[in-house]
């Protein structure tokens, strides 16, 4: 009788620790999550708030751009001293790295700040910068024509308009 109520004892407490351990297990997952999605709404914040919404047109680079015989019709916008252009080339094709050169030596040539330039042909993405080019000449909310641009140009990229 002594190890059967050594058992039931013991049977008992691994029971009551094992659910005890649980409800740990459950409380510190709920913790990992809760922190995992003040993180994310704190980084959202921290994005909101620290969005420097400089995003221009460089009517100069696109002149400069437009020069070369290569290109018909050039849109350039500067965000965080990068530069994204898309050309409306005089013949399609694929850009040669000889044209890609030319054009971010025309783009520093009109600001010797640009750190990268980012170049395309495509006509979807000419379209795209010709209409966020009227948009910021025409003085939409800046910050989110900023969020509208970054996402584009991470998407068509694969960069994020660098803060």
């Amino acid at each position: 009788m002594n190890r059967y109520m050594v058992f039931l004892v013991v049977t008992i407490m691994s029971f009551f620790l094992a659910g005890c351990g649980f409800n740990v297990l459950d409380i510190k997952a709920e913790d990992q999550q809760s922190q995992s999605s003040q993180a994310k709404s704190r980084i959202l914040n921290d994005e909101t708030e620290k969005v420097d919404p400089t995003i221009r047109v460089s009517q100069l680079a696109e002149q400069y751009v437009e020069k070369l015989a290569e290109v018909n019709r050039a849109n350039v916008i500067y965000s965080n001293n990068n530069a994204y252009v898309a050309i409306k080339p005089n013949q399609y094709g694929s850009l040669s790295d000889v044209l890609n050169q030319k054009i971010a030596d025309q783009v520093r040539k009109a600001d010797n700040k640009i750190h990268k330039v980012y170049v395309s042909v495509n006509p979807d993405f000419y379209t795209t910068m010709n209409s966020y080019a009227h948009d910021i000449r025409s003085g939409r909310d800046k910050v989110s024509l900023y969020r509208d641009f970054s996402n584009t140009v991470m998407n068509f990229f694969g960069v994020e308009s660098e803060k």
